[in-house]
C-alpha cells in the first residue's frame, strides 16, 4: 500500500470531524452538514494530492530539503489526529471511527518519534504499512458522498495504476476507482495487484453501492482475465453464484434486523472451506455493511452487544488489509458494553481464540505481560456475576 493513503486516513476523518462541528438549526448533534462534508473533503483530497511527491517516493522523502516540509505536516496531522479522537466528534454512532482513529493517532506518534531520532526510513515504512484505514471507513456502507469530476494534478494522475485507484477510493472517487481497478484485473501481471484490486472493488460495488450488478461486473472479469491467479477465480466463482442469489431476493424498503444480518454469517459460515476463504467474502461485506448501518443508528444493551459481534465475526472472517486483528476490537467493545452477560462471555472467547492466534509460534503462545493483563481483565469484566 502507499504511504498517501494512510495520511488520508487522518483527513477523512477530520473531513467527518469538520462536518459534525457545523449543523443546521434543528438538526441533532450527529447529523453531519452533508454539503460542507464535501467542501471539504475536496479541499482535503487537493492538499493530500500535494503531499504525495513527498510521502510516496524515498528520495522525496529523505531529501534533507524537504524535511522540515514533512515533519510540519506530520505534526499538523498529529494534532489534528488528536482533536478528531475526541468521542464528541464522531458523526454517528458507530465506534468504527473512534476504533480507527486511536490507531492513526498510535501511528503517527511513532512517525513523529522516528523523525526525530532520524530513522526517516522507519517512518516511512510505518506510514505504509497501514495505509488501508481510509477506504476501509469509507466503504463500511451506503453513507456519505460520492465525488464526481474531482480536480486531481499531474502527480495524482502520474501515479501507478494500482495507486491511482487506491487514491479514488481514498477519497470516495467511487465511480473513477472502480474503472481504475477493472483495468488492474484485466491488465495487471501481479497476484498482489490483483487480489487488492479484486477485494477493493468488490467492497465497493457491496459495500457502499449495494449493487449486484457492480459486483458481478468485477467477478466476470476476474473469471474472463487469461492470468488472474487460480485462487482467485476459485473465489470468483464462489462470489457468482453468492450474487445470484443476492439477486433472486425481494428488495428491502426497511434496514436489515440482527436476525437477518445473523443469518448471513450462518450461511457463509456453512459454505466455508476452510479459516482463510474468502469464497463467502459476499455474504460476509454485505453482513458487515448492514451491521455498521445498524451501529450507525444508537443502538444500547443487548442490541448494541450483538451488533458489536456480528461486526467482529465479518473482520475476522473478511481479514482486510490492515485489520487482521480489528474484531479484536469489536468483541473487545462488546464486553464493555454487556459486562457479566452471556453476550460478554461469547465476546470473550471469541476475543481470546482471535488474540492467542495472533502470538501462536512453534513452541506454544509467548504472551508478552501486557496482553495477559488485558485478556485477565477482559475476562474479569466477561464472566457473569455470582
Amino acid at each position: 500500500m502507499t504511504s498517501y493513503l494512510k495520511i488520508f486516513g487522518a483527513i477523512a476523518l477530520i473531513v467527518i470531524a469538520t462536518a459534525c462541528e457545523s449543523k443546521k438549526p434543528g438538526t441533532s448533534e450527529k447529523e453531519p452538514v452533508k454539503e460542507a462534508w464535501a467542501n471539504q473533503m475536496q479541499n482535503l483530497a487537493n492538499t493530500l494530492a500535494e503531499f504525495i511527491p513527498y510521502v510516496s517516493s524515498q528520495r522525496n522523502f529523505n531529501d534533507p530539503h524537504n524535511a522540515k516540509l514533512i515533519d510540519s505536516k506530520v505534526e499538523s496531522l498529529l494534532n489534528l489526529s488528536h482533536k478528531i479522537n475526541e468521542k464528541q466528534m464522531a458523526p454517528d454512532h458507530d465506534p468504527t471511527l473512534q476504533m480507527v482513529s486511536d490507531e492513526f493517532v498510535d501511528d503517527l506518534q511513532r512517525v513523529k518519534s522516528a523523525l526525530a531520532q532520524g530513522h526517516r526510513d522507519y517512518a516511512q515504512y510505518v506510514l505504509k504499512s497501514s495505509t488501508a484505514y481510509c477506504v476501509e471507513c469509507h466503504t463500511r456502507n451506503n453513507v456519505g458522498p460520492t465525488f464526481v469530476g474531482m480536480k486531481i494534478n499531474s502527480v495524482v494522475s502520474a501515479l501507478p495504476i494500482i495507486e491511482r485507484a487506491d487514491f479514488y477510493a481514498a477519497t470516495r472517487q467511487f465511480d473513477r476507482a472502480l474503472d481504475e481497478f477493472k483495468e488492474v484485473i484485466k491488465t495487471s501481471e501481479k497476484f498482489a495487484d490483483w487480489d487488492r484490486a479484486a477485494r477493493y472493488s468488490l467492497a465497493i460495488a457491496v459495500r457502499f453501492m449495494d449493487d449486484p450488478n457492480k459486483a458481478l461486473e468485477i467477478t466476470n472479469l476476474i473469471l474472463d482475465s487469461a492470468n488472474a491467479p487460480l485462487y482467485l477465480k476459485d473465489d470468483a466463482l464462489a462470489w457468482k453464484k453468492s450474487i445470484s442469489e443476492w439477486h433472486k431476493e425481494p428488495q428491502q424498503k426497511s434496514p436489515s434486523s440482527l436476525a437477518q444480518i445473523e443469518g448471513l454469517i450462518e450461511k457463509a459460515k456453512k459454505l466455508q472451506r476452510y479459516p482463510t476463504d474468502h469464497s463467502t467474502d459476499i455474504y460476509f461485506l454485505r453482513a458487515s455493511a448492514k451491521a455498521h448501518a445498524a451501529l450507525e443508528k444508537g443502538l444500547a444493551g443487548e442490541e448494541k452487544s450483538r451488533a458489536l459481534f456480528i461486526a467482529g465475526e465479518c473482520y475476522e472472517y473478511l481479514r482486510i488489509p490492515n485489520f487482521w486483528s480489528f474484531q479484536e476490537k469489536y468483541y473487545e467493545s462488546c464486553i464493555q458494553n454487556s459486562p457479566h452477560s452471556p453476550m460478554a462471555m461469547r465476546c470473550f472467547k471469541k476475543y481470546e481464540s482471535s488474540l492467542l492466534s495472533g502470538y501462536l509460534g512453534s513452541s506454544g503462545f509467548d504472551l508478552p505481560m501486557d496482553v495477559q493483563s488485558k485478556l485477565i481483565e477482559l475476562r474479569g469484566l466477561a464472566v457473569p456475576m455470582e
